[in-house]
């Protein structure tokens, strides 16, 4: 019976350990000057398993960038990709976003991620700069086009390629847990010792 609730517990802590980052997704980028103050984007996403209608929103900050592509090109048939104006307030419909945003939406369940998806844009952050990294967040649209946050998948930051990602610290639960069931083994085996 002990053996059994000693094993539910640290199998719990594991999940909950494992829970906290379950939803994870990487974002790296690289850019490319391609003359004066144009540049590219070409980010590439891990980490994630994209469902239909699910989202990509990459923030582009209106005093940084400007002249974003229009019509970047879907690295291939699963995607659709559009950018939102940086120096125009976007519709209600879209979920009232701040100006600026590259956006590349799902069109099928498990949509391919092994091309980068790019974009142009003019810099304003002034010679002997780069662009560097920008937020993003994932949503759900639903039927009426509206965004819905995913539960578990915070906003996240790209990274410049290469970079290492910082590695998740584990949840706050499943450390406790884990600690409460070696705390417990432990002083289960004293008695033993003791008796």
């Amino acid at each position: 019976m002990k053996r059994t609730l000693i094993a539910a517990c640290l199998a719990a802590g594991i999940v909950a350990f494992n829970a906290a980052d379950a939803q994870a997704i990487a974002i790296s980028f690289e850019t490319t000057n391609i003359a004066g103050d144009i540049w590219q984007y070409s980010y590439s996403v891990t980490d994630f398993v994209f469902g239909a209608n699910q989202a990509l929103f990459i923030d582009f900050d209106s005093t940084l960038y400007s002249d974003l592509q229009e019509s970047p090109p879907a690295p291939n048939a699963d995607w659709s990709t559009f950018t939102l104006p940086t120096s125009v307030q976007t519709p209600g419909t879209i979920g009232d976003l701040p100006p600026g945003s590259f956006v590349a939406l799902s069109l099928v369940d498990g949509a391919s991620l092994l091309n980068p998806f790019t974009v142009t844009f003019t810099w304003l952050g002034g010679g002997g700069s780069a662009p560097g990294s920008q937020l993003f967040t994932v949503y759900d649209v639903d039927s009426d086009g509206n965004l819905v946050p995913i539960p578990n998948l915070p906003p996240g930051e790209t990274t410049p390629a290469g970079a290492a990602n910082p590695v998740p610290e584990p949840g706050t639960l499943g450390l406790m847990t884990i600690g409460v069931v070696l705390a417990g083994r432990r002083r289960a085996l004293r008695r033993r010792r003791h008796s």
